[in-house]
């Protein structure tokens, strides 16, 4: 298949004792026997096994590593020669992780608890021979990790990862966070509000990896003071030893009086807890009009608890007026999602996807709709429709897999189940009776924006619902595509903050062809003399203009003219006549692209440069994701700066792939792959 050649850096192995473990897992496609004569059917989840050399089935009860790097030359590992997917490089520092495997699947090692630094690296090798691979900090970073392939991928020569030293990652996100917005410290610290020297957690995990999960409040027949009819909140909290009080879970814990009765909460294991973890605090709150007030029930000794976790008895106690401590997260996209819905009750949303049955010759779906509401006029969904449906040259396609009118809806993430307004209305009805209820019912709104989860990562159980009614007209497996690329498309907007800007919609997964080559000092045309100062540093942006209106910008490169070479070339891959002119940005920094140097006109589809001798520009900034005066997740920029990431590329959100900005590498019959890790210091 290929090689990884994987090198660390002698400050990261000093960090990690001499040792940094390794272990590669994943899945195969079809189904192989290794040199053990050992069968893997197809989909079956594999390690490989360094006893062997081969890839093995994973065993009972969890993995061994694959290597052991324990010094800085260059370890190459030789893979099978078999396609594979879901793969995971896991690499940790001084010790060997501890990477369950439950039903045959190794599951991921836990951040929260985990108590040093490992990072990994994902990728595939599908059937066409093609291997995409990617740095990912979706759930955390640990520690810097750099790829690049052979042969290198055109768009993206320099490859992709972290390229700063993880000490000054560290430092400057929480520079960052304090600049921005300081609820994403909670990204950094321990649960009881401690910075953590061991990661940065994305806020879709660091809200999920609370110290206290798992709360459910069931009622129970209750004794003469029990609680009134009515809706009732629960919350519970971790403290320390120190009285240091973590944060409630986010997601709701409900529970519905209506019969006198009493309600048992109950939270997960303390097993799980840290070792500090001493007691916990039950809250009851009650809700009017979305405005929550609390009640202290009581607090129970975490030792008392063993290992079947907690629970405490509520009878209609009165309490004491408490407030939990909450993070900003669990409600920092409310604002925006609504604003989203609300902006299209009277404007209409136009976007477009690909069904994914045809990867690089599909058909291009059409779909338009507005913002839905019931009849007590409430926002329901965003009722998207699909209108067209075209080849690759354009023309109609007569019977596409899914019919033109099929219904796309995209549900509005309040509800009576995962807000503290019982007035909202109730979550999404089955398609057909007897089916599940809808499953993401208790999910905050903005969780499932940071997690890629409930309404905006429900084209599975929507799918279902389809193949639940019994209907042949609709390929399935084309509409869950379909409507994973429009939820994809607008949770992205929503996390890089351009879904309620002027840039088109039909642009918001639209990223311009990045610079084939960097920007390059050349001499002067005949006649021209350049404005341009030697020896200064001039960064470049390009976009693209079609009919929706001008993309986002390009990858950010930069040259240095010379008094023999005074002008700069700025080059870019072409692209077809849908795309009418490029705009050439310049800029004195990497974050201050501030000139509109000039427009390009694409009219017969091979414009692909500019030279630049710094004549009179425009003061106009491309459009860019993360823009100064939009809410976007603070955490995801972080990463997305030129100065952490090559070109500023990262797979930090989780549909990063849309708009072309991830750290994803792809490459057809690749001959090896360069991994770098490190370096700590700087």
């Amino acid at each position: 298949m290929f090689s990884i050649n994987i090198t660390p850096t002698s400050d990261l192995l000093a960090q990690a004792n001499n040792q940094i473990f390794g272990v590669l897992y994943g899945q195969t496609y079809l189904s192989y026997t290794n040199n053990q004569g050992t069968t893997i059917g197809a989909g079956d989840w594999f390690f490989y096994n360094t006893t062997i050399s081969d890839y093995d089935l994973c065993p009972a009860g969890g993995l061994t590593q694959s290597f052991v790097l324990t010094g800085t030359s260059t370890f190459v590992l030789n893979l099978p020669g078999i396609n594979v997917q879901s793969c995971r490089m896991v690499f940790s520092l001084g010790q060997m992780p501890q990477i369950n495997v439950v039903g045959g699947q190794p599951q991921a090692a836990n951040q929260a608890t985990t108590d040093f630094v490992f990072d990994w690296v994902e990728f595939t090798y599908n059937q066409s021979n093609t291997l995409y691979i990617n740095t990912t900090m979706v759930d955390q970073f640990g520690f810097p990790i750099q790829l690049q392939l052979s042969p290198a991928v055109v768009t993206t020569p320099n490859g992709a990862g972290v390229q700063i030293a993880r000490e000054d990652v560290m430092s400057q996100f929480t520079t960052w966070c304090n600049n921005n917005n300081t609820d994403f410290l909670f990204c950094i610290q321990d649960a009881f509000g401690k910075t953590s020297s061991l990661r940065i957690q994305s806020p879709g995990d660091a809200l999920n990896n609370n110290l206290v999960a798992g709360v459910v409040a069931n009622t129970f027949g209750g004794p003469p003071n029990a609680l009134a009819n009515g809706v009732y909140y629960y919350g519970v909290s971790a403290l320390n030893s120190s009285g240091a009080e973590g944060a409630i879970q986010p997601q709701l814990a409900i529970a519905t009086i209506t019969e006198g009765q009493s309600v048992e909460v109950s939270w997960s294991p303390n097993s799980l807890q840290p070792a500090d973890t001493a007691s916990y605090n039950v809250y009851r709150g009650t809700a009017a009009a979305g405005v929550v007030s609390w009640v202290l029930l009581g607090n129970v000794t975490a030792a008392s608890l063993g290992s079947n976790g907690g629970s405490f008895a509520d009878t209609g106690n009165t309490g004491s007026a408490v407030t939990p401590h909450t993070t900003g997260l669990a409600n920092f996209f409310d604002g925006e999602i609504t604003s989203f819905f609300t902006n299209y009750l009277t404007n209409t949303l136009t976007l477009t996807a690909t069904d994914g049955l045809n990867p690089g010759n599909g058909y291009v779906y059409t779909f338009s709709g507005k913002t839905a509401t019931n009849a007590s006029n409430q926002i329901t969904s965003l009722a998207l429709t699909l209108s067209s449906v075209v080849d690759s040259s354009g023309n109609t396609v007569a019977t596409p897999p899914v019919p033109v009118g099929t219904a796309f809806p995209v549900y509005y993430p309040f509800f009576n189940t995962n807000t503290f307004n019982s007035a909202n209305p109730a979550p999404p009805a089955p398609f057909t009776a007897g089916t599940e209820a809808y499953p993401y019912s208790n999910i905050p709104p903005s969780i499932m924006v940071f997690a890629a989860e409930g309404c905006f990562a429900d084209n599975g159980w929507q799918t279902q619902q389809i193949i639940n009614s019994g209907s042949t007209a609709i390929n399935t497996t084309a509409y869950s595509d379909l409507l994973g690329s429009l939820e994809n498309q607008i949770v992205a907007a929503i996390t890089r903050g351009i879904a309620n800007t002027s840039i088109a919609p039909q642009n918001w997964g639209n990223g311009t062809s990045p610079s084939q080559l960097q920007p390059v000092a050349v001499v002067a045309p005949a006649g021209v003399t350049s404005s341009l100062t030697a020896g200064t540093t001039y960064y470049y942006a390009i976009t693209a203009v079609n009919g929706n209106g001008e993309t986002i910008a390009s990858y950010v490169f930069s040259a240095v003219p010379t008094n023999g070479l005074p002008c700069v070339q700025v080059s870019w891959l072409p692209m077809s006549t849908a795309v009418t002119s490029f705009n050439v940005y310049r800029g004195t920094a990497a974050n201050e692209i501030n000139s509109l140097v000039a427009s390009v006109s694409n009219s017969n589809g091979t414009a692909n440069s500019y030279t630049d001798s710094g004549t009179e520009s425009d003061q106009a900034s491309p459009p860019v994701y993360f823009p100064d005066d939009q809410i976007w997740d603070v955490y995801d920029a972080f990463f997305h700066q030129p100065a952490v990431s090559i070109n500023g590329l990262a797979y930090a959100g989780p549909y990063d792939d849309q708009g072309n900005w991830s750290s994803t590498l792809a490459q057809t019959n690749p001959s090896s792959v360069t991994i770098n890790l490190g370096p700590w210091q700087g």
